[in-house]
């Protein structure tokens, strides 16, 4: 693809999600991006039929650079408590934000999308997040660094838990103190080779 229509498309990707995060999924028309864009109508239907196009690439763009930072991480043999820290951290900050952030388009668009493609896209991007987890964690065990059994179980454990605390957090309001709690409860599974629900203290 030449530089110039890769430029474009970051330059669409960028903008849009701006839309998105500010507006939300629904509000998001393609005459906003025209214009948000300061480019014609045609210049956007080049690359994008769409704006269900623009927010699942969106969606792969984002799983993919998250997983290259982790993935580059494990190749140069981080330790596995850092790689982990990391990534929660990053988990923590978008929770503290998530009013402005694109979590609220994201469940405009998983509650509004019930074809079997875009279930079927929906799905591989799950199985993927789980896949890279599963990965981490074995490389913690494969390092000493801790003992989890079963990665792929916590690793879906993990991403429920994730879950669980994006759909409160854009019902009510998650104080810095109650999500240091939740994390630290996890992360004593992850780093302290406990499986996950043993002696859980909230049980």
């Amino acid at each position: 693809m030449a530089k110039k229509s890769v430029e474009k498309r970051q330059l669409i990707l960028s903008k849009t999600l701006e839309l998105f995060i500010r507006k939300g999924f629904h509000a998001v028309t393609m005459s906003d991006i025209v214009e948000e864009c300061q480019i014609s109508r045609g210049g956007l239907y080049r690359y994008y039929s769409s704006t269900d196009d623009i927010f699942r690439e969106l969606l792969r763009a984002n799983a993919i650079h998250t997983e290259e930072i982790f993935e580059s991480m494990m190749g140069a043999g981080k330790p596995y408590r850092e790689i982990m820290e990391l990534f929660l951290s990053g988990q923590k900050a978008e929770l503290r934000q998530i009013n402005n952030s694109m979590m609220t388009a994201a469940y405009e668009f998983f509650l509004s999308h019930k074809s079997n493609s875009d279930r079927e896209f929906l799905q591989q991007q799950y199985i993927q997040s789980a896949a890279f987890l599963s990965r981490l964690i074995q490389y913690g065990n494969e390092r000493k660094e801790t003992e989890v059994p079963s990665p792929d179980i916590v690793a879906n454990q993990l991403l429920i838990f994730l879950e669980g605390l994006r759909v409160l957090g854009l019902s009510v309001d998650l104080t810095d103190e109650f999500l240091e709690e939740q994390f630290k409860w996890f992360q004593n599974n992850l780093f302290g080779g406990h499986p996950p629900y043993e002696n859980n203290p909230y049980s």
